[in-house]
């Protein structure tokens, strides 16, 4: 049964890779995908439950104005790490905070998706082709995104990283 814990330390455990996290926060920082959605893709993949690139643009739509203000928080938090330690590490438990309640979030939401069609991708290549039609989806709603096509190389080794996790 998929439940928010479950999520939340298998989120805990991947992120915790290096490699996995650079990876994330490229597709966060080059695209705007939200590490969060990225993690519950690789979790539902792992769960035998793959999601298309499409439910994941709902996920996204689905949680936006709660990640916008894990994005501020995360802002202000950064600005504190230099000036009052004390204040920063409370600053990152509220985050981390912030971020399992958007978790618990996205497995509510996961309700709201339509049938999937994720069956109908390679199944050696189901997250990678998932987080790529994410990726597109992405760059399409977010107009301003620097353009970047299907044959970035630093798209395809992070999509890569997450797929052999």
């Amino acid at each position: 049964m998929l439940t928010a814990k479950a999520f939340w330390q298998y989120a805990c455990e991947k992120y915790a890779q290096p490699e996995v996290k650079k990876a994330c926060l490229f597709l966060q920082d080059s695209y705007q995908a939200q590490v969060n959605i990225v993690l519950l893709a690789m979790y539902m993949g792992s769960e035998n439950s793959p999601l298309s690139g499409q439910h994941l643009l709902v996920l996204h739509k689905h949680v936006r104005h709660a990640n916008e203000t894990i994005v501020a928080h995360r802002e202000a938090r950064r600005s504190l790490k230099e000036q009052d330690d004390k204040k920063y590490q409370l600053a990152l438990q509220q985050e981390l905070r912030m971020e399992q309640a958007l978790q618990k979030e996205l497995i509510a939401g996961l309700k709201i998706l339509p049938c999937s069609n994720a069956s109908s991708y390679a199944q050696n290549n189901l997250l990678s082709s998932a987080l790529n039609e994410y990726v597109e989806g992405l760059m399409a709603v977010y107009a301003g995104l620097q353009k970047h096509n299907q044959g970035d190389k630093r798209l395809q080794a992070a999509l890569n990283i997450l797929e052999n996790v």
